[in-house]
């Protein structure tokens, strides 16, 4: 009875370490996963941080942002996770608030060149709502007033991109009414002239004839 007493307790002790062992290693591995997927998300930030200054440098050497405008639009990407965690949730609203405002750059710099400045301005504008100082760029911030103030950028250089488009296509347009309407004014006077010279001709024919029946 003592040996199976003695057994049976060596096998519940034998469990319990194991459990334990089993608990430690699970507790382990998935604060090892945590910490891989955070330094992978800390390493994809800071890449697209740097594709984004970047672009950035595009816009500077066009000449079309000044280095203020860069500055602020730096500080809202660099500046995203200094009073956030870095987590999923808030890494996957950083991607989209960068890609909307790549996607509208892009745009920008890929445009005619005769519309890049005046859709640039929009730049402008969204750089001077921004905060000057990195402790307006809060948790708050990025959660309420970021997106919409990129969300409306985006509006607004398609709208300025599209009205440079129409403005342009209708100038071929209305040269076209301008050199028609030129060419009719040009035809009706040309006809004016071919019926004055008909009646000077037939003047004159009747002046003749008058002579002719006096002699």
């Amino acid at each position: 009875m003592v040996d199976m007493g003695l057994g049976i307790l060596s096998l519940v002790i034998v469990i319990t370490i194991s459990v334990l062992i089993m608990f430690r290693y699970n507790k382990y591995a998935t604060l090892k996963k945590q910490e891989d997927f955070q330094q992978q998300i800390s390493f994809t930030a800071r890449q697209t941080q740097k594709s984004f200054s970047d672009h950035l440098k595009k816009l500077l050497n066009q000449g079309l942002i000044e280095m203020p405008h860069k500055q602020g639009l730096l500080m809202l990407i660099n500046n995203y996770f200094v009073y956030q965690p870095i987590n999923e949730f808030n890494f996957n609203l950083f991607i989209e608030l960068h890609d909307t405002l790549v996607n509208s750059i892009t745009k920008i710099l890929t445009a005619p060149a005769n519309t890049k400045q005046e859709a640039a301005k929009e730049i402008h504008e969204l750089a001077a709502k921004l905060p000057n100082k990195t402790a307006g760029y809060s948790a708050t911030f990025y959660m309420e007033k970021a997106p919409v103030l990129v969300g409306q950028f985006s509006v607004t250089v398609d709208k300025s991109l599209a009205g440079n488009k129409t403005s342009q296509s209708s100038q071929p347009i209305e040269a076209e009414q301008s050199k028609s309407e030129h060419n009719d004014s040009k035809n009706m006077n040309g006809d004016d002239n071919i019926s004055v010279d008909e009646n000077q001709n037939s003047d004159s024919s009747g002046v003749s004839q008058a002579q002719k029946n006096v002699q």
